[in-house]
């Protein structure tokens, strides 16, 4: 499982994720399809290295790990479950089917 970390255009955003497929998640991303998080802010690109974990259990812990750590230095970050917006109050339409895309 990959964890990666993405960098948002709005400065100061950043999302952390994990993929199974990632060059799947990584269109996703990039054609507004991905995490709403990266749908509210774009995404500028990638930082740092992709990470491959043997197991979704470590994958996940390395997610979270690296939320604490982009929060410690000063970023807003999402993922590791902290990546829900409330779409009514950021203007962005969100329909049934485009929620389980």
């Amino acid at each position: 499982m990959t964890v990666y970390v993405l960098e948002c255009k709005t400065p100061g955003k950043v999302y952390v994720g994990t993929a199974i497929d990632w060059p799947r998640r990584w269109k996703r991303h990039i054609h507004g399809r991905g995490a709403q998080w990266t749908q509210l802010h774009g995404i500028k690109r990638v930082l740092g290295d992709l990470e491959e974990w043997a197991t979704e259990e470590l994958a996940r812990k390395r997610e979270r790990e690296l939320v604490l750590l982009y929060r410690e230095m000063g970023f807003d970050v999402r993922g590791a479950g902290w990546s829900q917006v409330n779409p009514a109050i950021k203007g962005i339409p969100l329909t049934l089917e485009e929620k389980w895309l």
